[in-house]
């Protein structure tokens, strides 16, 4: 089954870790975590490969390992979103700090 990237949330970028809204048909919504070293963006869509491996938009040399897979909850995106929020805010302190003291 093919799937419709809706919003991406990047967890943790040197790790390659993001977070995805899925959809899949009008019924079903899924949120998937994955490791990608390619950008995945919303309106990318997901054919499967193999082992829980996705090409992005049919293209062979874009694959994505989906690791976790729940049924979306908008109170679990937004969790995520503000985690990634707070992150991004630290890493801005700790980049301002370095900054300052050099």
């Amino acid at each position: 089954m093919k799937w419709h990237v809706i919003d991406v949330l990047v967890l943790n970028s040197s790790s390659n870790q993001y977070a995805l809204i899925l959809n899949g048909d009008p019924a079903i919504t899924l949120l998937a975590q994955t490791r990608s070293a390619i950008a995945i963006r919303p309106g990318d869509i997901l054919y499967p490969v193999l082992d829980a491996k996705y090409c992005v938009n049919r293209d062979r040399s874009r694959k994505i390992k989906v690791t976790n897979v729940t049924k979306f909850c908008l109170k679990q995106w937004e969790w995520l979103r503000e985690k990634q929020s707070n992150s991004l805010h630290s890493n801005k302190r700790i980049n301002s700090i370095s900054v300052t003291l050099a």
